[in-house]
């Protein structure tokens, strides 16, 4: 975990400081995906060095993760979308994405990856409104997650994000057309 402490502090550490610089606003999310069997350490040392949040990934690290990282941190949760493919993809599973949005949001995600397809051209409508209800819609005491859009998205989309999603209450990732 020394390895893990000096990336996170230095991360953190540079988003702090350039928050002051410029006066915007930043969050970093520390990496715990693979911090399988120290995760829970990896989690404090996280919380101590400054991050403001942590990834995980559900679909290697188990629904279980998200649950007991809420209850044991509050820190912003991001849940991703790795390794769900399988339970929504396989055509002998068929898990619907929304369902599986639902299980983020239940277990304690403060964000959760929508999936890959969503709003891509060949994507389905009605799957993207289910994907978007499991994230906001009201259920009891349930607070809502953030819907993050990521996999090639690009910036001059972003009139067909906002169609997809039915407002501005998502985060849009478009590193790859960055890069």
């Amino acid at each position: 975990l020394e390895e893990f402490e000096s990336r996170v502090r230095t991360m953190a550490t540079m988003v702090h400081e350039t928050a002051d610089e410029t006066r915007e606003g930043k969050l970093y999310f520390a990496n715990l995906v693979d911090c399988t069997g120290e995760w829970t350490e990896a989690l404090a040392l996280a919380h101590a060095c400054g991050a403001h949040g942590i990834l995980v990934a559900p679909g290697f690290q188990g629904h279980a993760v998200i649950e007991q990282a809420r209850a044991t941190s509050d820190l912003a949760i991001l849940a991703h979308n790795n390794g769900l493919d399988i339970w929504t993809r396989h055509p002998r599973i068929g898990v619907a994405p929304n369902i599986l949005l639902l299980l983020q949001r239940i277990a304690g995600a403060d964000l959760v990856f929508l999936p890959g397809e969503f709003a891509t051209k060949s994507a389905n409508g009605d799957e993207m409104v289910r994907c978007i209800a499991a994230c906001q819609e009201p259920i009891g005491d349930l607070r809502p997650c953030l819907p993050v859009m990521a996999g090639g998205k690009q910036p001059e989309e972003l009139a067909s994000y906002l169609e997809a999603v039915g407002g501005t209450d998502f985060m849009l990732i478009a590193a790859s057309s960055v890069d």
